[in-house]
């Protein structure tokens, strides 16, 4: 039996607490430093004008008490389920096979409870720099929802699962300013426990990539996770087949959630560049203080400003593929007014590749939005068959609906991880 690998919920929860607590420390005494200054203390609520550009500083205290909440949140269910061993089998993941294991969870048996493991591969990179410190960021590239059983123990409820995986992918690297670590996540999506809370647990594995790669010996019942076309709803995708036509439009505020995400986020960059802008119109002061107001105002504008043209993009976005036995033609319209037409020949379609061109979160956690691209055997002509789409598993089945009407029973669905970027990585073996 393979070692056993406990899960991160702990160590998680330890962390986000000290995080929290580090915030609140320095967010509130800014924020009554500067509040003092500007306005007095206490403050005169009669002074107070909600326009007033200092009460943003009112935002990084608002933060921390929503990090102190997650954190007790996180502690909650760690004192719950505690801790609990997951026993790979095989031994570690295997690129090009499959990632198998199974884990012993405290929650009663019953039939028909909804038990998901998903297999995430992340690139984790970590930037450094003298007036920010460092900053973490977690890029999901690769996404797989595995097949699991459920049994009976004396201890509540024993899960199995294997995942395939897919060749091409990166192996796990050792931590450091830019690595890549996979990740299993056990989730209970039965209803919710009358404690308000769920299980939900993650796993850092070792994946390796081996000559012969290697299988599960673990047997599973149940399929790999699949949904139908059919069962997905028309406010994301509506799908038509007419004779000897299939037609996929995807309409305006599919991603609304993402894309209101992104016109939030545009404003901790728009506010701060405004703020600076008015105090360099307002007061001007010594050169060397004009030029480095102005770096920041171009930097935060320029970057607030591109995710707001981001989540207004995924806001009025509407696109429409038509599907033929011989051809596939596309129709693209941007912010209402710019339209975008593309074809490609059937015969020559090579690949039909899922990409993930954004996600919301942070690593296993994220919500991963993929792109579904339709390449030529030549990898020149590229023709987008979905984007903004939600979850690996609507992705899937999309693709596969495109696929069985064109009747090319030959072309495989690839996910594209940009291989190239990972070609330079240093090879790992077992």
């Amino acid at each position: 039996m393979s070692k056993a690998i406990n899960s991160t919920a702990e160590r998680n929860y330890k962390g986000i607490f000290f995080f929290a607590v580090i915030w609140n420390l320095f967010s509130f005494f800014i924020a009554f430093v500067i509040l003092n200054e500007k306005l007095g203390w206490p403050v005169p609520v009669e002074s107070i004008r909600f326009n007033d550009p200092v009460l943003l500083v009112l935002l990084f205290p608002l933060i921390g008490i929503y990090l102190a909440g997650y954190a007790f949140k996180e502690y909650r269910q760690w004192k719950k389920y505690g801790r609990l061993d997951l026993y790979l089998n095989p031994e570690h993941g295997s690129i090009g096979g499959e990632i198998g294991g199974e884990v012993d969870l405290p929650i009663p048996y019953r039939a028909g409870r909804r038990i998901s493991a998903v297999v995430s591969c992340i690139n984790t990179t970590i930037s450094s720099s003298n007036d920010q410190g460092s900053r973490r960021h977690e890029k999901v590239i690769w996404r797989k929802n595995a097949a699991v059983d459920s049994y009976f123990t004396a201890k509540g409820t024993r899960i199995r699962f294997v995942a395939p995986v897919d060749n091409d992918l990166p192996a796990t690297t050792p931590p450091s300013g830019d690595y890549i670590q996979w990740v299993v996540r056990i989730q209970d999506n039965s209803q919710r426990s009358s404690a308000g809370h769920v299980l939900d647990r993650k796993f850092e594995i070792p994946v390796f990539k081996q000559d012969i790669p290697k299988k599960s010996t673990i047997r599973i019942h149940n399929e790999v996770p699949i949904i139908n076309s059919e069962d997905i709803p028309e406010r994301f995708v509506a799908i038509k087949q007419t004779g000897d036509q299939l037609s996929l439009v995807y309409p305006r505020f599919r991603s609304i959630g993402m894309a209101l995400s992104l016109t939030v986020f545009s404003v901790f960059f728009l506010g701060p560049a405004g703020f600076m802008l008015k105090i360099l119109m307002e007061e001007p002061d010594a050169l060397y203080q004009m030029v480095i107001l102005s770096s920041m105002i171009l930097v935060f504008g320029l970057f607030g400003l591109l995710m707001l043209l981001m989540g207004l993009d995924l806001l009025t976005n509407k696109r429409s593929v038509t599907v033929t036995r011989n051809e596939i033609r596309t129709w693209n319209q941007a912010f209402f007014i710019f339209n975008f037409r593309r074809r490609i020949q059937c015969q020559d379609i090579s690949v039909i590749k899922l990409k993930i061109n954004m996600s919301s979160g942070q690593g296993a956690d994220a919500t991963a939005y993929y792109r579904i691209i339709a390449e030529a055997r030549d990898a020149k002509n590229r023709v987008t068959l979905g984007d903004g789409i939600q979850g690996q598993l609507v992705a899937d089945a999309l693709a596969r609906r495109i696929i069985d009407f064109t009747g090319r029973s030959d072309l495989t669905i690839r996910n594209d991880v940009g291989k190239k970027r990972f070609r330079k990585k240093k090879k790992d073996t077992a």
